[in-house]
């Protein structure tokens, strides 16, 4: 049926799920394909190796959710897809499920034939501030051309917001010209960043981003996809990047002897592999449990000698002296100042909050007196995700 029956199907999904509840058409977005994946287009399972080289930046946590096997379309394994369960309270959606549609059907992964749909979803945590899907799909039939998709919570009939509709975000016509990386089976990896999927109705002239929405706090996690309806689709895979999901600071510890000498501190990340190591990109003590700040003191000392043979760089040592603070929750500080001024209040003028720089990176050696196995807050520099104050603040 190839084109034509691509009008029933589009009006069946996107009229049944869009029209029917805001009585508006849903007009697709034409939006710009990304392919970040030109370097593989040749590789045996270039979806799986754009997977593995997806990264997120330090202190974020990578998420990648994938659906079906990437087996260059074999035909052999059943790989279905699977309608949310809430969606089936939808008429639609149940009819679908259920064979009772005569015109169009259900396709699996790997699944061929013209006037299907794939329908799969997702449950993805708040806190998303980057991401991507990555699909590998090929022309099932020849009304592939126009085929879309379409992603978000297509559970209409819980909106009350009649003119809202279901919320949807859609790539028109996923086999535009020069979108995706072609496969060695005549197939296409095609990748689609989440700000470029737009909302089919504009609100003030722009369109919502499925970014946008998965940073919206009323949005549920329930994510649908729907791909129709004559594109077969291998496999495919949602990337994100997901903020911590609890606020974290980054501590020092001290050595658990006093091998320096009884008044000499040897504070670090990880050197004193007995004890639990310090992490710089996402913070190891919640900010909202109580503990010390590391405070410290310029000084004008110089570095002991025996502290090269215990393998301790000498830009480590610094001049001043460190005191740890009184237990507080690094949440009570909205910005280093605050904490700065914290370690002033509990010891006097010009102390302030110890850099994880102070000796170069990692590790200061000072003349200090602390206890063996302490543990302190620290502030550093360069890492948005490792400080309980300024987590706002771009590093």
């Amino acid at each position: 049926m190839g084109g034509r029956a691509f009008s029933a199907l589009g009006l069946l999904l996107a009229a049944a799920v869009i029209a029917a509840v805001s009585g508006l058409a849903a007009a697709f977005a034409v939006v710009r394909f990304s392919a970040p994946i030109t370097q593989i287009p040749n590789a045996a399972f270039p979806l799986t190796e754009a997977v593995e080289r997806f990264t997120c930046p330090k202190g974020l946590t990578r998420i990648a959710l994938t659906r079906g096997i990437e087996d260059g379309f074999a035909p052999g394994n059943a790989e279905p897809a699977t309608i949310d369960p809430r969606l089936l309270h939808n008429g639609f959606f149940a009819d679908l499920a259920s064979g009772a549609i005569s015109s169009v059907g259900l396709r699996g992964y790997d699944q061929g034939g013209a006037d299907k749909s794939l329908i799969d979803h997702f449950i993805v945590p708040r806190g998303i501030v980057s991401g991507k899907l990555v699909m590998r799909i090929a022309r099932a039939a020849p009304g592939s051309s126009n085929d879309n998709l379409r992603i978000g919570d297509l559970d209409a009939l819980t909106h009350s917001d009649r003119s809202k509709g279901d919320a949807s975000f859609s790539a028109a016509r996923l086999w535009a010209e020069g979108s995706g990386v072609a496969t060695r089976e005549n197939g296409t990896v095609l990748a689609i960043e989440f700000t470029e999927l737009l909302a089919p109705i504009p609100v003030g002239g722009k369109r919502e981003t499925f970014l946008a929405y998965l940073n919206d706090p009323a949005r549920i996690p329930d994510i649908d996809l729907v791909i129709s309806d004559d594109t077969t689709v291998d496999a495919l895979a949602l990337l994100a990047c997901q903020l911590p999901v609890e606020a974290k600071g980054v501590t020092f510890a001290e050595e658990r002897y006093k091998r320096l000498g009884r008044d000499v501190s040897w504070l670090s990340c990880s050197m004193d592999q007995t004890q639990h190591a310090c992490d710089p990109f996402s913070g190891d003590r919640l900010c909202r449990e109580p503990g010390p700040l590391a405070c410290y003191h310029e000084g004008g000392r110089t570095a002991p000698g025996q502290i090269t043979d215990f393998g301790i760089n000498q830009t480590s040592f610094v001049g001043g002296e460190v005191r740890l603070s009184e237990p507080v929750r690094g949440d009570r500080f909205a910005h280093l100042g605050d904490a700065n001024g914290y370690c002033e209040a509990q010891f006097g003028a010009g102390w302030r909050v110890l850099s994880y720089h102070e000796g170069g990176g990692g590790t200061v050696v000072s003349y200090s007196l602390i206890a063996p196995q302490s543990r302190a807050l620290v502030n550093i520099r360069d890492q948005q995700y490792a400080n309980c104050w300024d987590r706002e603040l771009k590093r």
